[in-house]
């Protein structure tokens, strides 16, 4: 099965590796705007060795994909747990900001964070217990 193109975005825990990957649509993609013009964009966040610290934060590396740029790192994967993390651009004008991420699995607990998750459970570690039979309706009090 292909997996749908908006999911190949965002932070995912694949094949024992942590991917971050963003897309930017081309000038044929869009009918208004111009160029991102990004110099640089980085991911910080929780799971880093120093949390959060910028000067450390890996760099997303650009590259073409389907009519536009996908910029996209892989690292180790962190330890298991629920993660934060925001993306830092950088553009060539020499203007930065922090951003979320539009493709995040999750919501972080703060300041618009982005965050995925590493561990966790299956369906079969909490079963579902059956809920308790319906009352019969001629049991039940109707109000019109």
């Amino acid at each position: 099965m292909r997996t749908p193109f908006y999911r190949q975005f965002g932070a995912s825990t694949l094949d024992g590796k942590l991917r971050f990957s963003v897309y930017l649509p081309g000038p044929g993609e869009f009918a208004r705007g111009g160029p991102a013009r990004i110099a640089e964009l980085r991911v910080v966040g929780s799971f880093q060795g120093v949390p959060w610290d910028l000067a450390s934060a890996p760099r997303l590396a650009p590259a073409a994909f389907g009519g536009g740029t996908r910029y996209q790192v892989e690292l180790p994967l962190p330890s298991a747990g629920f993660h934060e993390y925001r993306y830092h651009v950088t553009f060539e004008n020499g203007e930065r900001r922090y951003v979320s991420d539009t493709c995040c699995k999750y919501g972080g607990r703060e300041s618009e964070n982005s965050a995925f998750v590493v561990g966790g459970s299956t369906p079969a570690d909490h079963p579902i217990q059956p809920l308790t039979p319906r009352r019969p309706a001629r049991q039940l009090v109707i109000y019109e």
